[in-house]
């Protein structure tokens, strides 16, 4: 399976009509741009639904099989939320006129607060992970990466759990006693998840080394994919990255392939916006993800 860039999923969010098949009338839970957050395995985001409601978007990054996304279809629990599979939800067509999907999975998620910032007695939150274990012993269900951030306290008095990525179908082995002791201490740990877009959620591609004073690129087994050829090179951001040569700065994608000639004396990623601000001299201007001209340099 080919997956998709975690910036095509920025850009499916904030213009659904293009990208998605079915998902339509999404927005922010803050009414600005929808923000994106990742975990091992997928980009993620939480937006507001048509009627008011919330619920996870999820793109796989990695690792990723249908089959396991499936088997959570039946389960019926007051408990367990929704995890809901999309086939080949998002749609782009590359540079060669291809089709490339992906799929979405969406978790509706009841109103509440994450666990880590709950005010709720300690007393009444041991009792609640008491009624959740149980149930999870009903439905041999096992999370798998239960953490202060991958449960919700609802309104309705319940824990939901949410991102079920690692979850299994064959006994409950989650260590509820080790939850137990978070909650007691006034720590916590983020677990497998970063609650913003930060600048580790963005480095995806091949990572940068230098050889001879060049720099080129190694896949994540350590073998060599793009040589030792440029004076300079950042670390990959949304599988792109800028580099330079005896001509100027340019950007290539995780082959190596130019996106951007470098004929420039200086550019600039904009994460933002998803835009590249290239600068010739005292002039500058902006080139989109694919090194089209968004604004031409004056």
């Amino acid at each position: 399976m080919r997956f998709l860039p975690i910036t095509i999923f920025k850009c499916a969010l904030n213009a659904p009509e293009q990208f998605f098949a079915t998902i339509r009338d999404i927005s922010s839970v803050d009414g600005g741009q929808i923000e994106i957050a990742r975990t091992s395995l997928f980009a993620e985001a939480t937006v507001l639904l048509s009627d008011g409601s919330r619920a996870m978007i999820f793109m796989p990054i990695r690792n990723y099989k249908r089959e396991h996304v499936k088997q959570f279809a039946g389960l019926q629990s007051q408990m367990l939320s929704d995890y809901i599979l999309l086939e080949d939800e998002l749609s782009v067509t590359d540079y060669q006129g291809n089709k490339i999907y992906s799929d979405i999975i969406i978790q509706p998620i009841p109103n509440g607060e994450l666990l880590r910032y709950t005010t709720l007695p300690e007393e009444q939150i041991m009792q609640m992970l008491d009624s959740l274990h149980d149930e999870f012993v009903r439905l041999n269900f096992s999370h798998n990466n239960l953490s202060l951030n991958n449960i919700i306290v609802g309104v309705d008095n319940r824990l939901h759990p949410i991102r079920y990525h690692y979850a299994t179908l064959d006994g409950c082995f989650d260590d509820f006693s080790e939850l137990k002791s978070r909650i007691s201490t006034t720590s916590s740990t983020l677990c497998d998840v970063n609650t913003a877009y930060m600048e580790d959620a963005l480095l995806n591609g091949p990572v940068c080394f230098t050889c001879d004073d060049k720099y080129g690129y190694l896949n994540e087994r350590g073998e060599v994919v793009i040589p030792p050829k440029f004076i300079y090179g950042e670390n990959f951001c949304e599988n792109r990255a800028v580099v330079a040569t005896k001509k100027g700065y340019g950007v290539i994608d995780e082959t190596g392939k130019l996106i951007i000639p470098p004929v420039f004396d200086y550019i600039y990623y904009d994460r933002r916006h998803t835009q590249f601000q290239v600068f010739v001299g005292k002039l500058s201007g902006w080139m989109d993800y694919n090194g089209s001209i968004v604004l031409p340099t004056e």
